[in-house]
């Protein structure tokens, strides 16, 4: 197949700080599309595996523990594949902004989410069983509020002046703006290397 990526800037992301976590990831996950093919895959399936938990945990079928065994397992097990896709990508836009022009905003970027921190601490083995562990703890309080609470999209993008280590939602709007166009440069430095 022969399959073109594309990457778009749409007005609305000009508002990238004020908005929630969900639109700075959505923006963070197709930046990586871009460069890897298997990250949207991923995204895909790790919805489809979530959705499928909670089919089950709602149904009479969730006192069939062995079926959300081997969901939770796979749920898991992409789960970390698309932590490490995150990780491995924000260390790339990281080292990208070393080589920059000093005329442009120097930058640091982390995942703040409970799994991508353990990612950066532990080996992942250890960090997908903890997340299997908890999606299995979470069973009950999962089915009560009808939605995944413990899951790897909670984390949040956090963008940092690499010199003030402040907060990019901080600064002003055109800060931001230039904040914004500076992540686009170097995007572009990592497309050239792809």
């Amino acid at each position: 197949k022969n399959i073109m990526n594309v990457f778009w800037m749409l007005p609305e992301m000009a508002h990238l700080f004020q908005g929630s976590p969900e639109l700075r990831r959505s923006f963070l996950d197709s930046m990586i599309s871009t460069t890897n093919k298997l990250h949207k895959k991923k995204l895909t399936e790790y919805k489809k595996f979530k959705n499928e938990r909670l089919k089950i945990l709602k149904s009479s079928e969730s006192t069939n523990g062995n079926w959300l065994d081997v969901v939770e397992k796979k749920m898991s097990e992409t789960g970390i594949i698309i932590c490490d896709s995150r990780r491995t990508f924000l260390n790339n836009l990281n080292d990208s902004f070393s080589e920059i022009d000093d005329q442009i905003p120097s930058l640091s970027f982390k995942l703040n989410g409970v799994i991508d921190i353990l990612l950066n601490e532990k080996p992942a083995l250890y960090v997908e069983e903890l997340l299997c562990e908890k999606l299995r703890e979470n069973r009950l309080r999962d089915t009560i509020s009808g939605r995944t609470n413990f899951t790897v999209n909670k984390t949040d993008l956090l963008i940092f002046g690499r010199n003030s280590n402040k907060e990019a939602k901080n600064f002003s709007t055109g800060e931001q703006k230039i904040i914004i166009i500076s992540i686009i440069f170097a995007f572009l430095k990592i497309l050239e290397s792809v």
